[in-house]
């Protein structure tokens, strides 16, 4: 019965473990996006996106032109961790 308990409480903190390590990955991206409104109207998605990376360098800023021709640029809210 020891042996059991002991296998159970090994088997939950792997659980618990594995949960706190997803939590660093690739997804954890999604949590930390911000956008801002660069331009209203006139949208040219060439220039919406290279503004947006200029106003946001090293932060993977993207700009796409929204269904009222305004510029949103979207982008890390904190620097990217390099390998």
């Amino acid at each position: 019965m020891k042996m059991k308990s002991m296998s159970l409480m090994m088997m939950f903190v792997l659980v618990v473990v594995s949960i706190g390590m997803e939590k660093e990955g690739p997804l954890r991206m999604a949590e930390g996006a911000c956008s801002e409104i660069l331009s209203h109207g006139g949208c040219v998605v060439s220039k919406c996106t290279s503004d947006c990376v200029a106003r946001h360098p090293g932060m993977h800023g993207n700009g796409k032109c929204d269904k009222t021709s305004s510029c949103v640029c979207t982008y890390w809210c904190t620097p990217p961790e390099s390998d």
